[in-house]
């Protein structure tokens, strides 16, 4: 729809099936918990397997792939498992926590280990494959103390289930940057490794469990970065419905441990008008729904909430719809204008500009949807205050030149008449206009056709014709017949200039 002025616009009514997507109401307190250790089989159970069986897993890791392909997978299996072998432990996985390279406080960097090591073969795809398949579990501060090229997509694709796929393709679609799509690859491998866990086991409470701990390492590896993990994987697995519906849909909102409710935002001020309560939700939940954040979204309660109905409530108790009379709203102004404190308020006009565009909305919408807010539709022709009671410099306080609104009345009397957003003054509230004559006593400022008529026989210098007025709404000036040449204009001066 067309912009109203240039502050206030109207809003369409959104969809019906975006009003919910943001701040959910109802939403659960989430609690950061690791979840129980069930690491999946997606290779049988390699947690003490030979290094043959392991050759064999590496094959069908790439099925398809190369003779040379295949032949450096099994040469960085044999790589990392004559490495831990050198560590005492029954299964893979102790001899892994024995070693120096998941150390609980200082791990070495595997291009340490692959510098000392001479044998053919990567350490580093060692640990990657021997993570794939399950075998060994790599800690977080290890995974973060280490570059693993492509460790997220060999240990995703690896896995086979369709809940993994199914997450790799919300990343791969979602609206995030390349960037913002490899981390939240890279915090679904790792949230699944470090907790021993499948796709499935993954809950909310495990993911923020791994938030917490991506910060608590970052900050003591001291690498800079001080942010949480898995905030773009916690919007997505949102939006595709793996978390439940009561999730809040932030990782921001989850670490507050508060989830925002819009009822609250208004049921907070306790308003008497439970009708007037409900339409302020519905009207929130609508702008929220529009694209308007938590802190913006407080605010615009607060504004319609407290500073304005719970203020006419105040100064006239039975008021029961949004059709103020003209002492009602003057009431209101001039209590909105000094604060709780005593102090006056220098945001009168931020208040005003809400309110018009909550009455501005309410009547777009009366017309897309008469029967849920046709009741409430109500037109706003009040003004701001007078201009002495206004702020200098504001908005409101700037005046108004009379002939440009008298003009403005007498030029546009259907947009005069039709407007609901723009106050007229009511008759008589402007002087009348004064004509003023060359042999006025106050010629200071004369009216641009001041001494046009008839009468005026001024001419030119000798010689010339007389002149004819410039100004259309003087007498004197004619317009020539059709067939009639004009005179041409022999004068030194213009052939036309004003009178008086």
């Amino acid at each position: 729809m067309s912009e109203t002025t240039s502050r206030t616009r109207r809003r369409a009514l959104p969809a019906p099936d975006v009003l919910n997507t943001r701040f959910v109401e109802g939403a659960g307190v989430v609690q950061p918990e690791p979840a129980p250790p069930n690491p999946p089989q997606p290779f049988g159970d390699l947690a003490a397997a030979s290094v043959e069986e392991l050759f064999e897993a590496a094959d069908m890791v790439g099925d398809g792939d190369a003779s040379s392909v295949r032949s450096k997978r099994r040469q960085s299996v044999s790589a990392i498992t004559q490495y831990l072998s050198a560590f005492p432990g029954g299964t893979w996985q102790e001899r892994w926590t024995a070693s120096e390279l998941d150390d609980a406080e200082d791990p070495i960097p595997f291009s340490q280990v692959r510098r000392r090591w001479v044998e053919t073969g990567s350490i580093v795809q060692g640990v990657t494959l021997m993570t794939t398949f399950r075998a060994i579990h790599p800690s977080l501060r290890a995974l973060r103390a280490n570059m693993l090229p492509n460790f997220a997509e060999v240990f995703l694709t690896g896995q086979g289930t369709a809940d993994i796929d199914a997450a790799l393709r919300a990343i791969e679609s979602s609206p995030y940057s390349g960037l913002s799509r490899r981390r939240a690859r890279h915090d679904l491998a790792a949230a699944l490794v470090t907790q021993k866990i499948a796709m499935s086991d993954l809950t909310p409470s495990a993911l923020l469990h791994y938030a917490w701990e991506w910060r608590r390492i970052c900050t003591t590896i001291g690498n800079g970065e001080v942010s949480f993990g898995a905030r773009v994987l916690w919007e997505i697995l949102c939006e595709t419905g793996h978390f439940p519906p009561t999730t809040p849909n932030t990782l921001r909102r989850a670490l507050n441990g508060n989830p925002h409710d819009l009822a609250a935002l208004i049921s907070r001020y306790e308003l008497r008008n439970k009708a007037v309560e409900r339409l302020l939700v519905d009207y929130m939940r609508i702008r929220v729904a529009d694209g308007l954040d938590f802190s913006s979204a407080s605010a615009l309660a607060r504004t319609l909430a407290r500073n304005f109905w719970q203020t006419i409530e105040s100064v006239n108790p039975d008021q029961n719809d949004l059709r103020l009379s003209p002492e009602t709203y003057r009431a209101w102004l001039e209590r909105i204008s000094v604060k709780a404190d005593g102090q006056p308020r220098i945001d009168t006009d931020n208040i005003q500009l809400a309110v018009r565009a909550f009455y501005l909305d309410l009547s777009a919408w009366a017309t897309a949807e008469p029967e849920r807010w046709g009741m409430w539709a109500a037109p706003f022709r009040f003004g701001p205050a007078p201009p002495a009671a206004t702020p200098s410099g504001s908005a409101a306080g700037r005046k108004v030149s009379p002939t440009a609104s008298a003009s403005c009345s007498r030029c546009c009397p259907v947009w005069c008449s039709t407007s609901t957003m723009n106050w007229l003054p009511p008759v008589g509230y402007w002087p009348p206009l004064r004509r003023h004559s060359p042999a006025s006593s106050s010629p200071a400022r004369k009216s641009p056709t001041a001494g046009c008529g008839p009468s005026t026989t001024a001419t030119g210098p000798a010689g010339t014709a007389p002149h004819r007025c410039a100004h259309s709404a003087c007498p004197t000036r004619r317009s020539p017949t059709p067939n009639s040449p004009r005179t041409p204009h022999s004068g030194p001066g213009p052939s036309s200039i004003p009178c008086g």
